[in-house]
This record gives structure tokens, sequence and C-alpha cells, in this order.
């Protein structure tokens, strides 16, 4: 089926439309160049801002051409053809050419649109200048690289032209057009995907859409666009617009981004013997390769999209040239690791041998990057008919690695019967402990690696060890993570640690992650924040790829969540706001979900479903983290909270099917999960009853060492009415760090003891990391508790902070945690009293008692702690509305 071709709207560029429209409007107009890559938008912000002049001024657009660059005048021929006079000399045929825009002009001021103006003759470049000086006209024009266009850049330099640097859209921008192009909303993995491939240039973020839409890749699921799978496809169209936008190479230029597209990272020292400096320091500058010190110092393609794109559009005798060219330069060993592992990909699709040793060391590399259908493709070439344990060994951690279970335990039974070197031996130990996981038998998988432990005492001391014994550790550590054990974990991450002093590893990455996050859930929150923090902000210093940076954020992520941290500062953003981070694979949304459940926990239960909504329809259709069920569990209390109980009763069906799978990416979404089915069940059943659940749940924390977690159960049993553990929540909360166990002790203190201004304390404590749902429960307890005591004063400030909660809290219905919700009766009621109607005109609607109407007005408001009429009004606003 065809299908229906996409109108592509103008959107974003803001602050360009503005500044632009600025220079080119009133009296004062000013000359611009824009200057941007091919496809970043150049003629259509021009074209936008000149529709929006209207019929204020005339425009002329001339069009530069690379077939007309030789001919004099050659932008200026159609407007020299209706000049009837003489133009054999240059000043006549300015001077026609100034005639003719005049006629045309009809009194009007002119602007001069050049657009691919790179490409003008040099005598109509001169023309614009001299018309542009005598005020006939304002250019304005559109150009790639300005050093292209001398007579522009002298124009620039002697202030004559204003210059507007046009870059690659926002993710926000890339979403408002994608969403108005498909007619629909948009995933955020679906945005990041297409905004990180494409790096925000429109032109190729078209091709991108069109694509992946007509290739499938693209649907529609409830009404928002997800993707399929994590696989970006790229056909024909793009690889056209990838070559349309790399413009014009010279031959040392390609020869250079080919090759880098093909061994991924070359050496400094090569790339500069392929091209020379001054190439690549061309293609540098225009962001098409990019200089990493991580590995290096090695040049790479300036994004992982293009390089993908480029390195599949190289014709196979080209290839076979570069290669040979690449390896009389050098030989493997000045090649990099993962340039190792092109190379010897490079070598097959070449149709050559690759080097056993080589090729081994190889598909250990693509087992370490989680590439095992690579490893495996690697492996097959080089066949295992004599059975050799070495190829054997990491054949099994690929088949492991990629879900072949079947095939590995086949594969375990022959390695069983083989001499293995006391490496080897904790390698396939290591293997043997993950398949054992991998199969739900936690308890052999433990023997395994204890086994493992005792067993590297035989391995000799050197700088491996240290490696090894820090891969034993992790796997132990990652172990005890899936069973919410982390504690257990906490003695030996922070020996290795030590072990492995300013490693930057991934392993060292992965087990510094774990520490941080095991830290948190043990109750020692403000050491993992600090620990994960830094972690982040060291990686970025030192200029590591934009993946491990994406997973020191996503960490961090995951270690706020846990510790009850809710503000998100600009840190994280910032490494999932760069295409690099979004390019490759599909973008993690670990942070999107842990933003959105973060949102919940607060309260600001409409701005969570935001976030919410769009990233179920995706993990719906493609969930590689397990994440759906947090997800859904999340929007099913926040439908609550906004009184959407037919949504939330929609979502909540969405989470219990969902409770059997666990997360693949932290054990405290597999937890706040649970924390929140018992939320939302409360609004349809007995609190009692949930908060009865949430103590078991505190309980089995409790088992683990999950003290963070143990202590958020509590509290929500607390805030649903179990005001018999309150004293619990004070003891718990005093043997835990962070803002989050401070304000939970002021809260159980002040319910155990019946003390306002604790629970005040709690409040503004509540307030202060933005948990302003738990402020409004804190300062609604307050109110209770000096009502009861006939404590004016409190009463009044008590009061005074729920409704500044309230109006922080925005549109969250009548539902708090603290207070049972209103029946349907109660709420028909409670609106009709807020719209102005008498109890007796209440009655006579309702046909009963003005008695009754009275009662129900009593329930209504020790419900909700008012005393009347107004302050019901407040807390009913949004339902009123």
């Amino acid at each position: 089926m065809t299908q229906p071709t996409l109108l592509w709207p103008f959107s974003g560029r803001t602050a360009q439309v503005e500044a632009l429209g600025s220079l080119l409007s009133g009296p004062d107009r000013r000359g611009v160049v824009v200057v941007g890559e091919v496809g970043v938008g150049k003629t259509a912000l021009i074209q936008h801002v000149l529709r929006r002049v209207g019929d204020q001024t005339h425009v002329v657009h001339l069009r530069g051409s690379a077939s007309l660059e030789g001919t004099s005048y050659g932008a200026f021929n159609v407007i020299l053809s209706r000049h009837q006079g003489e133009l054999s000399h240059p000043l006549r045929i300015l001077s026609g050419i100034a005639d003719a825009i005049r006629t045309m002009a009809a009194g009007r001021p002119v602007i001069l649109f050049l657009d691919n103006a790179e490409f003008l003759d040099s005598h109509s470049a001169m023309a614009v200048a001299q018309l542009a000086a005598a005020g006939i006209v304002t250019p304005v024009a559109a150009v790639r690289d300005l050093t292209h266009a001398p007579e522009l850049m002298r124009m620039w330099t002697d202030g004559g032209l204003e210059r507007l640097d046009l870059e690659g859209l926002s993710p926000e921008e890339c979403r408002e057009m994608l969403a108005e192009a498909l007619s629909g909303p948009i995933s955020e993995t679906v945005t990041m995907q297409l905004w990180g491939a494409s790096s925000g240039n429109p032109m190729l973020l078209q091709a991108l859409a069109e694509e992946q839409r007509d290739a499938g890749h693209l649907l529609q699921r409830e009404g928002v666009w997800v993707c399929r799978d994590d696989l970006i496809e790229h056909g024909g169209r793009i690889a056209e617009v990838v070559d349309l936008g790399l413009g014009p190479l010279t031959a040392a230029q390609r020869s250079l981004l080919e090759m880098c597209a093909l061994v991924g990272e070359l050496p400094l020292w090569v790339a500069t013997a392929v091209a020379g400096r001054d190439e690549m320091d061309q293609l540098e500058a225009r962001r098409l390769v990019s200089i990493r010190l991580a590995n290096g110092p090695v040049l790479a393609v300036g994004s992982r999209f293009l390089s993908e794109v480029i390195r599949d559009n190289v014709p196979p005798g080209r290839a076979n040239r570069l290669l040979e060219r690449l390896e009389g330069l050098t030989d493997d060993t000045g090649l990099t690791p993962n340039g190792r592992l092109a190379h010897t990909l490079w070598r097959l699709d070449c149709r050559r041998d690759a080097d056993r040793g080589l090729a081994l060391e190889s598909a250990r590399l693509a087992n370490r990057a989680g590439d095992f259908e690579t490893a495996l493709r690697i492996l097959d070439s080089l066949g295992n008919e004599n059975g050799d344990p070495e190829v054997a060994l990491v054949q099994l951690v690929a088949l492991v690695g990629s879900g072949q279970e079947n095939k590995a335990r086949q594969l375990l039974v022959s390695l069983g019967d083989m001499q293995l070197d006391p490496r080897a031996q904790l390698e396939l130990d290591l293997v043997t402990a993950e398949l054992a996981d991998h199969g739900g038998d936690h308890e052999s998988a433990h023997r395994t690696i204890a086994a493992a432990k005792d067993r590297i005492g035989n391995v000799p001391e050197d700088a491996d060890k240290a490696e090894l014994r820090l891969r034993i550790e992790l796997a132990e550590a990652e172990l005890f993570a899936r069973e919410g054990q982390h504690a257990s974990s906490i003695p030996g991450l922070e020996q290795a640690r030590k072990d492995l002093p300013g490693n930057g590893g991934e392993d060292s990455l992965r087990a510094e992650s774990l520490l941080a996050e095991a830290m948190a859930v043990a109750g020692r929150n403000e050491e993992a924040l600090q620990l994960a923090q830094t972690l982040l902000e060291r990686h970025k210093r030192d200029g590591h790829p934009a993946e491990v940076l994406e997973s020191a954020a996503r960490g961090l992520s995951v270690v706020r969540l846990t510790a009850r941290e809710w503000q998100v500062t600009d840190t994280v953003s910032e490494v999932e706001q760069s295409p690099e981070a979004a390019q490759g694979r599909i973008p993690s949304v670990i942070p999107s979900v842990a933003a959105g459940v973060m949102q919940v926990h607060c309260g600001r239960a409409a701005q969570a479903l935001k976030t919410l909504r769009p990233l179920i329809s995706q993990l719906r259709q493609f969930d590689p983290d397990g994440l759906v069920g947090i997800a859904s569990a999340a929007a099913a209390y926040a439908s609550c909270l906004c009184g959407d109980v037919e949504e939330g009763r929609q979502y909540l069906r969405m989470a219990q099917e969902c409770r059997s799978v666990h997360s693949r990416a932290a054990w405290i979404f597999d937890c706040d999960r649970d924390y929140f089915l018992e939320m939302a069940t409360a609004s349809f059943t007995s609190k009692d009853v949930a908060a009865a659940k949430l103590l078991e749940q505190a309980e089995q924390h409790r088992l683990r060492g999950a003290l963070t977690a143990e202590l958020f159960a509590i509290s929500g049993a607390v805030r649903l009415g179990e005001s018999a553990a309150a004293e619990e929540l004070a003891t718990k909360a005093s043997i835990v760090q962070g803002a989050f166990a401070r304000l939970c002790e002021h809260y159980g203190k002040g319910l155990a003891g019946g003390d306002p201004d604790q629970l005040l304390l709690a409040a503004e404590r509540a307030h202060l990391i933005g948990h302003d749902l738990f402020a409004l429960d804190a300062a609604l307890a307050a109110v209770s508790l000096a009502q009861v005591a006939n404590d004016g004063p409190r009463t009044a400030a008590a009061r005074a902070r729920t409704q500044q909660y309230r109006a922080m809290l925005g549109p969250v219905g009548v539902q708090g945690e603290s207070h049972t919700p209103l029946t349907a009766k109660e709420t028909d009621i409670a609106l009709r009293a807020v719209g102005g109607l008498t109890n007796r005109q209440i009655a006579d609607e309702l046909v009963v008692s003005v008695r009754t109407i009275e009662s129900h007005l009593y329930q209504i408001y020790a419900k909700l702690h008012v005393s009347g009429r107004a302050e019901l009004s407040d807390v009913l606003e949004v339902s009123c509305k």
C-alpha cells in the first residue's frame, strides 16, 4: 500500500525568525547572510520570514548554480532579459539590473534573496555588493560556507551584512515538526532516535521519517507514533540525502571519510598520512569528522549514523582498495581495539581471511560491547573443527548473550571435558553463572561465583588479575541487584574500586554505578548521590564517548530515584540531549521513565501523564528494559490523582499484567511499580488494605537491607492513615541519610506525638525537595491536629500552607494520599456547593432533606480538612472548571 506523501511544516527557530525578521523589517533594514550546512533549513527560514514581511517589500529571488558559476552575470539572466538597452559595459549592465528591479518593485523596498550564494559567479556577486552599497536592495543570502563566497565575506567583515549561523533543530523542534507532518503525537524514543540520526538536520530528518514509515519501522499505536525496534532503516533515499549533504569533497577528503567509516577509529597519524592536515581540518570544521582523545588521539566520522550510511555505500572494489591502503600504512597494532574489530569485519566483507588471533580478539571485543551476533559471525569465519577451548569459550559467551541458551548448554557440556588454564576456567565460571541466572537458578549462580572467587587465588598476580577480580565482583553485584540484595554487594564493590583507582573502563564504570545504586538502596543516600554525580562529571571531563556518558547519566537517574532525590539538575539532561548520545542503538528511556515516576511521587500528576502516556505506547511496542510495568503503574496512580478513574483502571490492568515481568534496568523500578499498584488500588478499594500491603513490602525490604525502600513504603502506609506506624517511621528515618529521611523523621514524630509544628517542618522539607504532595499531606495533618487542640493560630498557619501546596500541585483532584476520596454522591454535592447553590437548593435538586445535605457537607469538610465552602472551593477548583 502506497503511503501518503507527508507535508512538512516550518517548525521551531523562534529566536532565528525574530532575529532575521527584525533585520529585514522597518526603515533600518540590514542585509543578512545565513550560514549553515546543506539541509539545515536556511532557505526555509528565509522564505518563512519573507512571507511574514508580506506586501511591505518586493522580493527578488536569485539562485546560484554550479552550472552557471562560469557565466558572467548568470544569476541575473532573467532580470537582464527584460532590459531593452545596450548591455555591453559593466556599468550599463549594473544600471540595467537596477532599472529592472526598480520597475518590478513599483516603489517598494527591495529584498534580494540569494539562495546557494556560494555558487554566484564573480560578476553577479560584485553586482549584489554594488546594489546593496547604493541602497537599491537589502540582500539576504543563504550560504553553506562563507569562505566560498568571498564578496559576501568582504561585505560581512566590512559591516555591510549581519551574519546568522543556523544549527540543527532541537529535539523539541524535531518533535513538533514530526507531529505536524505525521498528524499525531510522537514518542520520545522516536524523537530521540530520528534527532540523533539526523543531528537535527531538517532535510535528513524528513527523509529518515518517510523512509522509516514506509519500511514499517515507524508505527502508530494508540494514536502515538512509536518505533518497532532499535534498527533504523537507511536505503537509497537516505544515501542520496547524505551524499547531497556532504557536498563537493576532494578525492583525499572522500578517501579519509570512507576509511574512517570503515575502520571506526583511525589513528590521527594515519589520517594525516591519508589526506594531509589541511584536508582533515576542513572536514573537522564541517563536523564531518571529530578528534577523540579517550582511545587516541583518533579520528572518527562526526556521527555514528553518518558513519553507517557512508560505510554501507562504499562500493566493494573501492572498499578493497582502501583496505590495501590502510594496511600499507599500519598493521593491527596501530589501531585501537574498536578499530581492530572494525578492521576484522572489513576484511570479512572484502572476502579476505582474517588472522586467527586477531579474529579471536575481535570476537571477544564484540562480546564485551554486547554485539553478540557480530562475535558469532567472526567465530563462524574461523570454524572450530578441532574443538579449540579458547574459541569455544568465546562462542559460549556470545551464545548466552544472544539468548541462544539451548545451544549454550550443549556447548557447556563439551567444554567440561576440555583442559582449561586458570584464567579460562574463571571465564567459564562467569558465563556459567550468567547462564544459571538467566534460567532463574540464582543459587547455582551464587555457588559458581563463589567458586570463581576461590579459584582466582591460583591466577598469577598482574594487571589482568585485578581486572578479572573486578569482573567477578561485578557479576556477583549484578546478581545481588536483580534479587534486591544490594547491600550484600557493597563490600566487594568498594574493595574492587580501591584495587582499580582511576580506571575508566566500562567494567569500572558499571561497578561504580552499581556501588552508588547499592549505597542508595542501603540508606547511604548522600554518599550515593555524590559518587554518581562525581562519576558522570569525571567521564565528561575525560572526554569519554557519548554511550559511556549516557550510561553514567542513566546511573545517576536511577540513584536519584532510589535515594528519593527529586530535584533534577541539568547534568543529566545535557548528556541525554546530545545528538551523539541518541545515535546508534535506540536511545534509553530510563531517564524519561525515572522523570515521570518522580513527577508522580511529587504529585505533579498531569505533568507526569504527558510524559508517561506516549512512553507507555512506545514500551508496549518495544520494551528492551522491561519498563512498561512501572510506567503503567505510575500512570494509573497519576490518573487517579487527576480524578480520571476510568483511565486509572485501564493503566492499573496493564501494570498488573506486567507484574511478573521484572525490570532489566534497575530494581527500584520493580519496587516503585509495586508501590504505585497499591496506591492506585486504594483509590478503588480500601486504603486500610493498601496500607497493610505497603507494610508487607516494607518488611520484605527490611529483610533485604533496602533501608530507603523500607522507609518509603512505611511512609506511604502512614500517609494512607496507618498512624500506628508513625513512630516506626521516625525511628527508621533516623538511620537513613538524605533529605527524604529527614522529612519522614519530622512527619513520624509529628503524628506520633500529636505535634503540628513537627508536621509543618515535614511539610517545609517536603516542599524544598519538590515533593508537594507529601507537603500537602503533612500540612493537612497539621490542620487536623491544630483543630483538635483548638489552636487557632496554628490552624490558620497550616491552612495557609495547604492552600500554597494545592496551588503548586495544579490539576490534582480531590484525592490526596492522606484523606479518604469522596464518594460519587459527595463529589456531586461538593461541586454544587462550590457552584453557589444553597443547602436548600441542593436538597431540592436532589430530592432529599436539607438535613441530609448538611450531613454530607460535614463529612466532606472532615475528609478534606476544610472549614467551609470557601476552602472547599480552593480544593475543588480544578473540578469546578
